[in-house]
This record gives structure tokens, C-alpha cells and sequence, in this order.
């Protein structure tokens, strides 16, 4: 990765842009935008913002103006969506839409959701009934339709799986117009299996399931719960168990990946049958469904699906990781042996090197073929690793979940991040006590502009004061958010804004103890609250949303809460929303669309800019619903946006809502597909000069 600082001087759209024909519309708020220059912020202070969580409004650009004429109508289903998956031909690769709904046990598995036609109103059908009749007759009396995920070749996108969370998978040839069923690998369950596509041979598939014995109370736990990798090259067709077509030579399949998933050279030494896996080699060796680091476990290379030796083994190697042209590959520390099989001086099994690491890092820079232990300076016990990959993906960060030697330290929720130097086997310290939760680490690229990163980090102080925090698992209460332009290499602090759009929330005077501290993606995973995570699309450079406070640390509770802007990378902010909102980006940064947060209130009211925040639209929607999230396309250059949730009930405070909350029924599904194009018509205008803004961050 590159430590060196990287300018970047852009032309950032103050308005609606589009590749080839750019409309843009920032003049619609020339008054409100010269102010904002003129103070150094896009937006101006306004006392007069109401506070009412149920009816907060950002600034808006005409008083009273709302789009449609006629209020949408949502798409009404019986669980709300968790996943929305676009595809389509080259030259028009949004045009078919897939809602996943969620499942009767509250996770991703439930029916699905088809519309031919961008998401547009009275083009979604449930296609329950065409997978169904898919089955044969005699498959259908324990038949479970629904949907865990759906795979799909890059090159092939109207080639798809659809990964079922029964006994059955379905395939379509056509965008999901109709449906082919196939017996899932072995006939274990969808459920817990994990599913890839070859990178260039579309009609391969690989599978890593559950063994039966998983499911029986007897066995759930012991060792003969265990995965086997099964092959299909007929797109889910057909299946052969690679862990039994093995003569022996592998009993079980933890982690696994095709060679090809390597960036590959002209001279690549490997076929595309190639498979990295990490496996147990006997059966008597195998440790259930939770081993832990285990050195009995090994990582192999086969380059003929197990039919002979592997023609690579590291022993201990457990689970790893492709990025670019290099193997991240994570072994117990207790190892006997080095990657090359070797033995360690003094390492017997639970000796000396045991106790100083739990677990160590090698790299392969030369896919697969040698590997390094990973040079890390770090004296406590390394528990686990996150690979972060740099902006042009060619490399890595780690983030290691470090045990400190002191329990206080140890008990505390942080990560060290590493960055790379020359080559990646040996790294620097880029940041101590980066905030995390569960897996989750508050650290992210700032999407489209190279070496651009935020992160949250536990203050310090309370380490050399432990008595500062008032129970023994209150770390939350001291978190910071920090931002760096050098790759990592140094932080610093998000400034407060010296004005606001709304008082409130501005809670302090800049000051060294006063800053802006947003929160990250362990709040969106793992938070009571769920609050939105910070927020960046490789679209549209420069446009950084964000959920958070002003004061010394970051806070959870509502009332502190405010939805910030930044149209330049994060060097300044704007405070948009006094609550938390959820937001999209489309039209590469041209459209910003947001809404009420379900942690905040039901709502009936979108929000769309087109003017990176100066002022904003409002979409009349004609129920409320809690608003779960917004997606747009994955490029982010459509202005179509969906926005989906949950129906909310009822109430003196929320007469729009429309569930029963007498009703044992739980809230179904709504969601919206907001065009702004058919929305605005003849009201969204041409751009003209003025709307674009030079900067660099």
C-alpha cells in the first residue's frame, strides 16, 4: 500500500451528474449555497428547525414543494426485505431486481422477490409459486422455498443460483423468469452452506456443507459434525463429493477457495481445477463444528480436485484469505513446524512459543507456493486477525484482536491496525486501540479517494486512569473518531463545525475537547440501536455520510444524535438531519437520498438533494413505515433508489402507520422505488456552470 500522501483534485458535482449527458440542479438553491460558501460550510444556521423526532426536516428547497403529485404506493410483503440483488446485461445491468425477504427465524432465507423492470411500481412478483412448480410433485411435501442468497457469474449475469434454505437450490437461465430445481450437494440443508462460482469457468460451482450428522442431537457437537466440499461443473445440476472421491487423503473441509481467485499472470503454473483449502487429513484428527485453532488442521493446495496428493501443504494453516496476488494464511502459534514442514527449535506442542501467541500470520506474495510469517510488532498474545483491503485492492490492512497482558486491558474492546510496507510480510503500526465490537472493527476506506480512512478509537487516558470508567465493560463511553489522509500513517481529530443547520447539534464550543465523533460499522452490526454506520461510495468522491455527535465522545442516545455531510472527503462537515438518518448515494454522487432511521420514528417523508446537502426535496409516501434501509444499484450510478422497512403500528402519534398492534401477526414488509427522474419530470432542471465546486482534500 501507498504511505505516500495522495492529492486529489476533483470536480465535484454540486448537483445531479451523469456520464454523457450531465444534468445537474444546484442552481435550484443559489441563495442558500452562496451563503454556505461564504461561511466555508454548504448550509446556514436556522433557528427555526423543529426538533420533534416525528417531524424532523432538513432544509428544504421549496416550502410545501413535494414530489409525486400522487403519493406512492408501497410494495407490500409478508416480511421485510434483508437483501436487495441487481443484475442484467452489460448495457443495462440494473434492470432486474431481487428482493430476498426475511425468514421465519428472523434471518435471510424467506421468499422472493422479482421485478423485470428497475424496481418500478407494479412490476414486483413473488415467484414462490414458479419455484414451487419448479419441484417435482413427490419433492414437495417438506419442500422449503425461500431464498438464502443468490450467485451469479460476472460474465454470465442472467446465469444464476439461487441458494434455497432446504434440500433444494434452483437455477434460471433467464433473470429469474423461470426457474430449474436441483437436490442440494448430498442432500444436506442450504442452510450453513457457502456457495462459489468459478472466476472464469461459469458453469463450476463449489460447495462446502454441513454433514447430516450436524442435524442430529447425538452428533450435533462431536466430531463427526463435519463439512465436505462438493463439485459441480453443470451449474448446480449434478454433484460429487470431493471428500470422499479423495481415496482417503482428506476426512473434512474447513475453509476453501478457487486457485483462480488469484490475480493471475501470464505465466500462472496453475489450471483452473486448482483449490486452496484448509482440511482435515483424518478423520481421528477432526474436532467438530467448533475446533478453535487447532495445528491438526492443514492448508493444501490440490490442483486435480484430491485425486492425488496435494501438490502444496502447509501444515497448521487454518483459515485464510485471498487479496490480490497474495495468500493471508492464519496457524496456531503452537505449530511443531514451519510452513515448509521443518521443525520449529523448542516448539513442542504447548512449550515456550505457546505462551507468548495464540495464533500467527503467514503471507504468500507468490500465490500459495512459499509463505512468511508476517513481520507484526506486537508483544501480547495475537487472538485473531481482520484483513482490511487497501483502496485499489491490491493489499491489506490487519487488524489484530491483541489479549494485552494487564486484565484490564484485556478485557477492553480494541484492535491494533497494521498497514503494509514494501512487501507484505512485514508492517508498521497504524493505530492502537481501534474501537470493535463482536468481529466488527470501526475502520473503513473513504470509498473513491485513495489512502482516505475513519476509524474509532477507545481514548487512552482510561487505560492510565482505569478508576475514569464507571463499570468494568463501559468502554463505549470513551470513543473517539479519528481520520486519516496518509494511509493510516498518522490521525487526526474531525473538526466541529463552527455553524449549523440546527443548534442542537452543535452541543459544545470547538475546543481540544470538543470534536465531531460519528459512528462506524460495529454500531450497524452490532449496536442495541443499530445506528447507521459511516458511509462513502467509489462513485462519488468525496461524498462521506455519517451518523453521530458533537462533545468529547461519541454517544448512542438519540437525543445527541444528529446525520452529517461532507462533500470533500471528510475535511468538513454539515449537519443535515437533528436525528439519525438512514442514507444512499446514486447518480455518482449527483442524488443523496435519506430518511428517518427505524431507531428514530416511523416515517412518510423521503428526502432527496441534489446539491450535496444545501437544501432537500421531500417525497410524500402515502403510509409510514420504519425505514430499514435505502439501496441504489452497486455502481451508484442509477437515480433510482429503493427504500425498504417494515410497517409500524398505529398510533395517536403515527396515524399513517397501518399495523394492527392488537394484531398477533407480525409487521409485514413495505418498501418504495423512488425514480427521481419520473418523480421531478419537467421540474428537474439543466446544470450550469456554477453548480460544480473545485477542491481537493
Amino acid at each position: 500500500m501507498h504511505r505516500i500522501f495522495l492529492l486529489v483534485v476533483a470536480l465535484l458535482a454540486l448537483s445531479r451528474v451523469q456520464l454523457g449527458g450531465a444534468t445537474c440542479h444546484g442552481h435550484n438553491c443559489d441563495e442558500e449555497h452562496e451563503r454556505a460558501v461564504e461561511a466555508g460550510l454548504l448550509g446556514d444556521s436556522r433557528d427555526d428547525a423543529p426538533v420533534d423526532s416525528g417531524a424532523v426536516r432538513p432544509k428544504e428547497c421549496k416550502a410545501g414543494k413535494v414530489y409525486p403529485k400522487d403519493k406512492l404506493v408501497p410494495l407490500e410483503t409478508e416480511a421485510p426485505m434483508v437483501d436487495v440483488v441487481w443484475t442484467g446485461r452489460e448495457s443495462d445491468q440494473d434492470k432486474y431486481v431481487f428482493a430476498l425477504l426475511r425468514g421465519s427465524d428472523g434471518m435471510v432465507g424467506g421468499h422472493l422477490y422479482w421485478s423485470d423492470y428497475y424496481g418500478k411500481p407494479d412490476t414486483w412478483d413473488d415467484r414462490t409459486n414458479e419455484m414451487t412448480d419448479a419441484v417435482d410433485e413427490k419433492d414437495r411435501k417438506d419442500l422449503l422455498v425461500g431464498v438464502i442468497d443468490i450467485k451469479f457469474h460476472k460474465d454470465h449475469p442472467g446465469h444464476m443460483l439461487f441458494q434455497g434454505p432446504g434440500h433444494t437450490h434452483w437455477t434460471s437461465e433467464d433473470y429469474g423468469a423461470t426457474f430449474q430445481a436441483h437436490r442440494t450437494p448430498g442432500g444436506t440443508l442450504g442452510y450453513g452452506s457457502e456457495i462459489k462460482i468459478h472466476p472464469t469457468q461459469p458453469n463450476w460451482v463449489l460447495a462446502l456443507v454441513r454433514r447430516n450428522e450436524c442435524l442430529q442431537e447425538a452428533t450435533a457437537i462431536s466430531k463427526w459434525c463435519a463439512k465436505d466440499l462438493f463439485l459441480s461443473e453443470d451449474f448446480a445440476r449434478t454433484w460429487r463429493n470431493l471428500t470422499e472421491g479423495s481415496g482417503g487423503r482428506i476426512a473434512s473441509v474447513w475453509d476453501f477457495e478457487w486457485g483462480s481467485s488469484l490475480h493471475r499472470k501470464k505465466d500462472d503454473p496453475f489450471p483452473d481445477t486448482t483449490i486452496f483449502a484448509t482440511v482435515y487429513q483424518s478423520a481421528a484428527k477432526m474436532k467438530g463444528p467448533y475446533p478453535g485453532w487447532d495445528q491438526d488442521m492443514h492448508f493444501v493446495v490440490t490442483k486435480d480436485y484430491f485425486k492425488s496428493a496435494p501438490a502444496k501443504t502447509v501444515p497448521c494453516g487454518n483459515q485464510f484469505e485471498i487479496i490480490h496476488n497474495q495468500v493471508y494464511l492464519a496457524a496456531p502459534a503452537d505449530c511443531p513446524v514451519h510452513p515448509d514442514g521443518s521443525k520449529r527449535k523448542g516448539a513442542a506442542s504447548g512449550g515456550a512459543r505457546a505462551h507468548s501467541r495464540t495464533v500467527e500470520l503467514m503471507v504468500s506474495d507468490d500465490g500459495g507456493s512459499n509463505f512468511q510469517e508476517a513481520c507484526i510488532p506486537i508483544k501480547w498474545l495475537d487472538l485473531g486477525y481482520n484483513l482490511v483491503k487497501t483502496h485499489d485492492g491490491n493489499g491489506a490492512f490487519i487488524i489484530v484482536d491483541a489479549d494485552e497482558l494487564d486484565d484490564f486491558s484485556a478485557r477492553a474492546p480494541i484492535s491494533n491496525i497494521y498497514s503494509a510496507g514494501p512487501n507484505a510480510t512485514i508492517y508498521t503500526l497504524g493505530m492502537r486501540r481501534n474501537y470493535r465490537r463482536g468481529y466488527v472493527t470501526d475502520f473503513a476506506r473513504i470509498e473513491g479517494l485513495p489512502g482516505m480512512y475513519l476509524a474509532n478509537q477507545v481514548d487512552g487516558k482510561i487505560f492510565k486512569d482505569p478508576s475514569l470508567l464507571p463499570t468494568r465493560t463501559s468502554y463505549d463511553k470513551f470513543v473517539q473518531t479519528k481520520m486519516s489522509f496518509n494511509g493510516a500513517a498518522s490521525w487526526q481529530e474531525l473538526q466541529t463545525p463552527t455553524r449549523s443547520n440546527f443548534p442542537e447539534c452543535i452541543t459544545c464550543k470547538p475546543s481540544d475537547t470538543c470534536k465531531l465523533h460519528l459512528h462506524g460499522p460495529s454500531s450497524w452490526h452490532y449496536g442495541e440501536d443499530a445506528r447507521p454506520s459511516f458511509y462513502s461510495h467509489k462513485s462519488a468522491p468525496g461524498v462521506v455520510m455519517a451518523v453521530g455527535n458533537t462533545g468529547e465522545y461519541l454517544e448512542s442516545s438519540a437525543d445527541a444524535t444528529c446525520t452529517w455531510l461532507s462533500s470533500d472527503g471528510g475535511q468538513s462537515w454539515m449537519d443535515i438531519l437533528p436525528t439519525a438518518a438512514i442514507y444512499e448515494v446514486g447518480d455518482h454522487g449527483g442524488i443523496i437520498m435519506m430518511a428517518l432511521h427505524q431507531t428514530t420514528a416511523p416515517t412518510d417523508e423521503i428526502y432527496f438533494t441534489l446539491d450535496s446537502g444545501a437544501c432537500w426535496y421531500t417525497v410524500q409516501l402515502s403510509e409510514a413505515i420504519n425505514v430499514q434501509n435505502i439501496r441504489v444499484e452497486p455502481k451508484g450510478e442509477s437515480d433510482t433508489f429503493i427504500v425498504h422497512g417494515q410497517a409500524c403500528s398505529t398510533s395517536r402519534a403515527h396515524p399513517t402507520c397501518t399495523h394492527d398492534p392488537t394484531s398477533k401477526k407480525l409487521p409485514g414488509g413495505r418498501s418504495y422505488t423512488i425514480d427521481i427522474s419520473d418523480i421531478m419530470g419537467s421540474d428537474l432542471p439543466e446544470c450550469k456552470a456554477s453548480d460544480y465546486e473545485e477542491w481537493s482534500p
